[in-house]
């Protein structure tokens, strides 16, 4: 496997840190990956402490993992013990400039817009960097809670639902009557939304039989099997919040839940060629389970803030 790494393209490999095997069995291991070439920089053992639950996304937040500095610690101490640090050092010292220039994103509003971002336990998946681009970009960024909060945040110019597990807490979502109402009232009335996977679930009429925003007419409900999953590239059907009439975006599914309308605006096509409609779509609107990945396509998220400044200069 490392010889196919190795020699399969063109790459920069310089050598492999072991993961998951013994001290006992490291020797063995460090000298099969010598044959084919590569310096070893040492190894991570099970750590039995430090192990992090899982459900069925398999992901935990931080927040909801008891004891994480403690495990953070005993992973470090493994580290200190079976790895190479100074020679991973003196391989990073030793790496050449990077070469390119990477598009840096610039304001695209003359004034700060305000966003309201979906930030508790049950909306809690975001890409650190597309905040920080919104942010760039001009974006004043206000977190609440459709959990507890009574209603969005006032005077504000778009509104980002983000991915999580709102089928967890369906039924204290459905009891916050007043937050779903205000959701539901501002995204009808062209508030600019983004809503991705988690997000567009609390936009449906309910949820495995909860009731939630009641924004699209449709109902969702969670199943037993992954569904769509991996990487797609979406091409846009009609022209929408974020971009035009076939550009495509790349982006990425993960998730158990089922829509009965998951959408028509784009067409979604994985690499094998499979493809299938999805995402509900307007000129003030994205609301589908694809995850988007700003960094990848800038002018998706310029897009979203320039919608926000003309909804805040109508105000």
């Amino acid at each position: 496997m490392l010889r196919g790494f190795r020699d399969f393209a063109p790459n920069t490999l310089r050598g492999v840190l072991l993961n998951g095997i013994s001290q006992a069995m490291y020797p063995f291991y460090r000298a099969v990956a010598e044959q084919a070439g590569l310096r070893v920089y040492g190894f991570l053992p099970p750590v039995p402490e430090a192990v992090v639950p899982s459900r069925h996304l398999g992901l935990l937040a931080a927040d909801e993992v008891s004891g994480l500095q403690g495990k953070l610690d005993r992973l470090a101490d493994a580290a200190e013990q079976g790895v190479d640090l100074d020679g991973l050092l003196a391989l990073a010292r030793s790496a050449p400039p990077l070469t390119g220039e990477s598009a840096r994103p610039v304001p695209a509003v003359d004034r700060p817009v305000r966003i309201a971002v979906a930030r508790d336990r049950a909306f809690c998946f975001y890409y650190a960097e597309n905040l920080d681009i919104l942010r760039t970009l001009g974006a004043e960024l206000i977190e609440f809670s459709p959990l507890t909060d009574e209603k969005l945040p006032r005077a504000v110019d778009g509104l980002y639902l983000g991915g999580g597990y709102p089928e967890l807490h369906a039924a204290k979502l459905a009891a916050n009557c007043t937050m779903r109402d205000s959701v539901r009232a501002a995204v009808q009335g062209g508030l600019p939304t983004v809503a991705e996977c988690g997000g567009f679930l609390y936009l449906h009429r309910t949820l495995n039989g909860c009731p939630m925003a009641g924004v699209l007419d449709a109902d969702a409900r969670m199943t037993e099997k992954l569904q769509p999953f991996g990487y797609v590239t979406l091409t846009a059907q009609r022209d929408n919040l974020l971009c035009c009439a076939g550009e495509t975006l790349r982006a990425h599914e993960f998730h158990y839940a089922q829509s009965d309308d998951a959408g028509y605006a784009f067409r979604a096509e994985k690499p094998n060629g499979r493809a299938w409609d999805c995402i509900h779509a307007s000129e003030t609107l994205y609301a589908g389970f694809p995850h988007l990945y700003f960094g990848a396509a800038a002018p998706v998220a310029e897009n979203f803030v320039r919608k926000c400044a003309e909804w805040r200069d109508r105000r």
